[in-house]
């Protein structure tokens, strides 16, 4: 990920198969739905991602709020694991964030910084063999307080 010195890593999601996802934020923001990090602990690009150059402007957010979710893909490269991440902004009063999805069970997202990151394993048809667009999975973010309360749900 090339980003300017002044680019911050708001939150990464590092769970396993190689794979992390990495949301940046600051003088050049930007995301990496999947690097690959091996056994030996080289990191390699491998999926999509985005860029964005010139300092990021991020709406303000309630402490009770999940805001700015970004849906990505997680596959390519060399990695052998396929599958979905989620990253957004949680606020102040969420000190937990879970992820479900119909074929998981409930994923424990990373959270650091006022943002949050997932991903999970799923086979995503392969788009170059004229399987069709690409079906977006279902999931819902949740967002919960110290005690347990849920305090904000994002469903896409």
């Amino acid at each position: 990920m090339e980003r300017l010195p002044t680019s911050v890593v708001a939150v990464i999601d590092a769970r396993g198969l190689e794979v992390a996802v990495v949301r940046m934020t600051g003088d050049s923001a930007g995301s990496c739905d999947a690097l690959q990090i091996s056994a030996g602990g080289q990191v390699n690009g491998a999926g999509g991602g985005w860029r964005q150059d010139g300092v990021e402007q991020l709406e303000a957010i309630g402490e009770d709020e999940i805001k700015g979710v970004e849906l990505g893909n997680v596959g390519g490269g060399s990695l052998k694991a396929q599958g979905w991440s989620v990253m957004g902004r949680a606020g102040a009063a969420i000190a937990t964030v879970v992820v479900e999805t119909p074929d998981q069970p409930q994923i424990l997202a990373s959270l650091e910084n006022g943002w949050f990151a997932a991903w999970w394993p799923e086979v995503i048809p392969d788009l170059n063999r004229g399987q069709g667009a690409q079906p977006e999975p279902e999931y819902v973010v949740r967002g919960f307080g110290a005690d347990g309360t849920l305090l904000a749900e994002y469903k896409p």
